[in-house]
């Protein structure tokens, strides 16, 4: 791959991890209601996650989506179901951190790979990409390159939402703001979907 075509890929790294989505509201909502430090593994676990598959799906899994197409939707069906959940858990999230002892947990590192499989918006980046930046001549290290310089560029843009996140808390801590917060939070998560389902 030649050096503008990295930069090329430089450049739709960082505007498809830094524009609102699926993955970056899930990093605002719970930087807000567990702080910056105690979402980063998170946000590791989501940039890990969607290099690790675009190193998958650019080493032949995109075949697999050519030759049974049915995969795609069935992936955005599931996929926009899970989210819908989770919309719906954070929009009843309430005040977490003042409801003294809770059950709610952020969701960690594990949970962050995982949720890359079933978010329609990462299958649709990463297809994207795969076919835009990789052909028959592209080598297994390159790719793997690439996937790692997609983790390298996309983690500071969903720790940018986390970290402010972190910064909305204190102002969200006073009256009923952060369970107004969750429920925005939570509407704006399934809404998400719309331009992905559309696609």
């Amino acid at each position: 791959m030649s050096f503008s075509l990295y930069l090329a890929f430089i450049l739709y790294a960082f505007v498809t991890s830094i524009t609102p989505g699926p993955n970056n509201l899930l990093a605002l909502s719970s930087g807000v209601n567990f702080g910056f430090r105690r979402t980063t593994p998170l946000v590791i676990g989501i940039c890990f996650g969607f290099s690790m598959m675009f190193v998958v799906v650019a080493l032949g899994m995109n075949q697999l989506f050519i030759r049974y197409p049915i995969i795609i939707p069935l992936l955005k069906v599931f996929g926009s179901l899970y989210i819908l959940y989770l919309a719906y858990l954070i929009a009843q999230a309430g005040d977490i951190k003042n409801n003294g002892p809770t059950t709610l947990k952020p969701l960690g590192f594990f949970k962050g790979v995982i949720y890359q499989w079933i978010n329609p918006k990462a299958w649709i980046v990463l297809i994207g990409a795969a076919t835009a930046y990789t052909n028959d001549t592209t080598t297994a290290v390159e790719i793997v390159l690439i996937g790692l310089l997609y983790g390298v560029v996309g983690t500071p843009c969903v720790m940018l939402w986390a970290i402010l996140g972190g910064k909305l808390s204190h102002y969200l801590n006073e009256g009923n703001r952060i369970k107004i917060f969750n429920r925005s939070m939570g509407i704006l998560l399934a809404l998400s979907l719309i331009p992905m389902i559309r696609m």
